[in-house]
């Protein structure tokens, strides 16, 4: 019978991603990210959250982070830090290489997007999720996280089109 990891070994693994997750959740603000996110942790290790095997373990702690937030943002009013601010400081997490000027336009634009747009675009982009497992961890139908990640991606596109548009005037 083989024994499950300690709790510790694989919260380490996604701490980045869990990082920007909670930044997402809590409206940018860094303190209250911090704060939930060890909140959440603090839930896994004294087993007030419990993994159950439905779904991938990052997939279950983003929801425990997402509904960590939640009750934080009940809680207190937050300050909030721009959007810029907020990827400054989790840009060594990006996976993709982007000069300082795209960054910012990508940041810009993703300021630009609803809430579930971006929640599900920031899931599956930077935390690399699945729309299904974005989906469980957003508390949504699956149909329903589709249309905000198309919708998404096309503001997107309509928004960095744009940009494009403006700078070759």
């Amino acid at each position: 019978m083989g024994q499950h990891p300690h709790p510790l070994n694989w919260l380490k693994e996604i701490n980045k991603e869990s990082y920007l997750w909670s930044l997402c959740c809590c409206g940018y603000n860094e303190e209250m990210a911090k704060d939930v996110l060890q909140d959440a942790y603090l839930k896994v290790i004294e087993k007030k959250a419990r993994y159950s095997s439905n779904s991938h373990r990052k997939t279950w702690f983003f929801s425990v982070i997402k509904f960590t937030a939640l009750d934080a943002l009940r809680k207190r009013k937050p300050t909030k830090v721009s959007v810029h601010e907020a990827h400054d400081i989790v840009d060594d997490s990006c996976s993709i290489d982007l000069k300082s000027d795209d960054r910012v336009n990508f940041k810009e634009i993703l300021s630009t997007l609803s809430t579930q747009q971006r929640e599900i675009l920031t899931l599956v982009f930077y935390n690399n999720l699945s729309i299904h497992s974005a989906a469980n961890v957003l508390n949504m139908k699956v149909g329903t996280a589709r249309t905000h990640y198309k919708r998404g991606k096309e503001n997107f596109k309509k928004q960095l089109l744009r940009m494009e548009s403006k700078m070759l005037k």
